[in-house]
Order: C-alpha cells, then sequence, then structure tokens
C-alpha cells in the first residue's frame, strides 16, 4: 500500500491510464465528462487528466468548464497528435500541460506527478545490475521528496528491517530484497 499523495482524475483516457496505477496517488478514471462532473462534485481532486475530444463533450468543454469553475486545478489534456489547432486552443484556454496522444508513458506519468506533488522513481538498476550476493534491487527516487526514511520505507512498502535508505545531495537510494516487489 501506498502513502497516497494526491488524488488525480482521469477522463476518457481508456487504458492509457493504466500506467498511473503504479504511482502513490488515488486513481478516479471515468470515461464520459458527464461522469467527471458528477465525480467533481464529490470528490476532491489535485490533477485532472482529459482527452480534448471527448464523446459527451467535445473540444475541450470539459476542460473549459473545469478551468472556469477552480482555475487552480491542475490539468493536462491530451489532444490528437498532429493537430495544432487543439494544442493552441487549450494552451489558450489555460491548460496547465498540454500533451499528444502519442507521448511516451515515462514522460506522461512524470508530468502527473509534478503537477500532483508527487516524486517519482528516477531509474532502477538492470536486473543485470543486481547484486547476486545479497539479491537487492536498487531505486532512486528524486530528492525534493519533502519525507524521511520512515515515509519512503512506508510509502513503497519495504521492509525496514531489510531495507536501506540513504539520501545523496540529488536522490534518494532505496535499496530492497529482490523477491519484494515494488
Amino acid at each position: 500500500m501506498y502513502v497516497v499523495v494526491a488524488n488525480v482524475l482521469s477522463v476518457g483516457l481508456g487504458n492509457r491510464s493504466d500506467v498511473l496505477k503504479e504511482l502513490p496517488i488515488r486513481l478516479i478514471v471515468m470515461e464520459t465528462g458527464a461522469e467527471a462532473i458528477r465525480s467533481l462534485r464529490q470528490e476532491k481532486v489535485t490533477t485532472v487528466v482529459s482527452r480534448w475530444g471527448l464523446v459527451d463533450m467535445p473540444q475541450g468543454r470539459l476542460l473549459k468548464n473545469i478551468i472556469a469553475a477552480n482555475p487552480g486545478l491542475s490539468t493536462i489534456a491530451f489532444v490528437a497528435t498532429g493537430n495544432p489547432a487543439q494544442e493552441i486552443e487549450a494552451r489558450s484556454l489555460g491548460v496547465t500541460v498540454v500533451m499528444s496522444e502519442d507521448i511516451d508513458d515515462g514522460y506522461f506519468c512524470e508530468a502527473v506527478c509534478q503537477l500532483s506533488g508527487v516524486s517519482t522513481v528516477v531509474g532502477a538498476a538492470e536486473p543485470a545490475d543486481y547484486n547476486p550476493d545479497n539479491g537487492y534491487r536498487q531505486y532512486l527516487v528524486d530528492k525534493s521528496w519533502p519525507l524521511d526514511r520512515a515515509d519512503i520505507l512506508n510509502s513503497f512498502e519495504f521492509d525496514p528491517i531489510r531495507s536501506f535508505v540513504a539520501r545523496t545531495d540529488s536522490y534518494w537510494s532505496l535499496q530492497h530484497p529482490k523477491h519484494t516487489e515494488l
């Protein structure tokens, strides 16, 4: 179980939002703008990620309504690849981040993390780099994560007895037994 530090509403992305399930966020997935509006009335969210052309709210209507009602809310618009008109319209509306639908999953996750105030794992050792003597994996976590050792261990469900956490100038270094899954 992760320490949930943000509530992210994903609208109309289908299984594209599956990559966000690995982050320490509460992911609320809706397929239509109407569902999203109902959800926003009941849930406090930190970031809204929406496809620009929803079936029931085309041409960014959902994001227009959200920004009008709560201009400080972080928003990400997924626009059609190669459609500069959608990108220009989204940017002029005040969407926080505009992404093309063919954007890399890693960049997508990083943008959601930055907007939501979530730390991201910035690197991991390849399986060939595992230490065969002790069977530990190493993960690097952005040092801007303002947590202490116990918070990190709890967030990643690491065993506090068998895990190692150290802070360097640029990241937290986490090592945990190979059989423990992140």
